[in-house]
């Protein structure tokens, strides 16, 4: 599945679509070393218009891991984004389901 976020992991660590699995960790990818870290952090932010803490941004390395945390600030897997107002927005933050 081709996603926001893959496609951000794509340009930013400059690798295949294909390479990319939840699987996949910092320590397997050639380019994505500490300055490409904070690269791919800042690609993040600036997509989903999200802030991370210093203990995610360490935390994030692997695709699963980012996925993760993107979650719990309201990002989908697949990159989509709920908005305040939404009731994705409203169900995850008062963890209720929707009806």
């Amino acid at each position: 599945m081709n996603t926001k976020i893959d496609e951000i992991l794509v340009s930013t660590l400059h690798i295949s679509p294909a390479d990319i699995t939840d699987q996949l960790t910092m320590s397997e990818v050639e380019t994505w070393d500490s300055l490409q870290h904070m690269d791919l952090i800042a690609s993040l932010e600036q997509a989903f218009g999200v802030e991370f803490t210093f203990e995610e941004i360490v935390s994030m390395q692997s695709v699963a891991e980012i996925k993760r945390v993107l979650q719990g600030k309201g990002v989908e897997s697949d990159g989509t984004a709920w908005k305040e107002g939404d009731c994705h927005w409203r169900c995850k933050r008062l963890g209720t389901k929707r009806s």
